[in-house]
Formats: C-alpha cells, sequence, structure tokens
C-alpha cells in the first residue's frame, strides 16, 4: 500500500464542487488494486472489495456503449454494491474511452482499466481526517 498526501487540486476530476468543503484539510490515502471476478481483497483499512459481475448496453449502430463493473464494498456493518463503468462510442478505438469514479462513504473509487467479464483495476482514496 503507498501512502500519499494529495492536494485538493488532483481530485477537482474526481469530485464535485458541493464537495469540496468536506475534504478541506483532510488526509488522503491511495491504493491501486487488480480486481478479479469473485475475488475479495481487503484494502485501505478494513474496506472490502470484491468484483462481482459485469454488465453492458447494446448500442445503436456507432451510438455510446457502457459497459459497467458492479463492486461489492463492506466497510466493519456498512455493505452496498456500486458500479464502475467505462463509456464510448461503438467503431471508437479504445483510447476514446472515458472511465468512471463513484464516492463511497469517505472513499472514491476511479476505474483504470477494464477487462469486460475477467478483471478490472481501479484507484481507491480514502479520505480522512487530518490531526
Amino acid at each position: 500500500m503507498r501512502k500519499i498526501l494529495v492536494t485538493i487540486i488532483l481530485l477537482l476530476n474526481l469530485i464535485s464542487s458541493d464537495s469540496l468543503s468536506e475534504i478541506h484539510n483532510r488526509e488522503m490515502y491511495i491504493e491501486d488494486v487488480t480486481l478479479i471476478k469473485n475475488k475479495k481483497i481487503l484494502i485501505l483499512e478494513n474496506l472490502h472489495v470484491s468484483l462481482v459481475s459485469f454488465t453492458h448496453k447494446r448500442p445503436f449502430r456507432g451510438g455510446p456503449t457502457k459497459a459497467t463493473a458492479w463492486l461489492k464494498v463492506q466497510r466493519e456493518m456498512k455493505c452496498d454494491t456500486i458500479g464502475l463503468s467505462v463509456h464510448s462510442e461503438e467503431g471508437k478505438a479504445v483510447e476514446a474511452q472515458q472511465y468512471g469514479a463513484v464516492r463511497w462513504n469517505k472513499y472514491i473509487f476511479k476505474l483504470l482499466d477494464f477487462a469486460y467479464d475477467d478483471s478490472i483495476s481501479i484507484e481507491v482514496t480514502h479520505i480522512s481526517e487530518c490531526e
């Protein structure tokens, strides 16, 4: 696990401006992980994450595409399912793909790489209070 103090400027593209006041003067810990379907892992302070399934949208010819990886996330007694999606257009190069991010509790999950029905790579950021 790598522990990094990150400036708020680096996260502007991940969080809405309404949330910026919430993360002022907080320390952030980041970990990059690869999740394989149906394998549960433990990361960042007792956060359990597993990749449970994939879904996709059937596009119209030349239309937008969307594939989603569904994750089960659990910390202490809180458990939820979140989706991280990759967006593109049918027939476009892989470089044109746009990866999504989701905020859950004090964590930001950012999709880095996507291998449909196999695995994904994500960046998990934990935002904690500075002392």
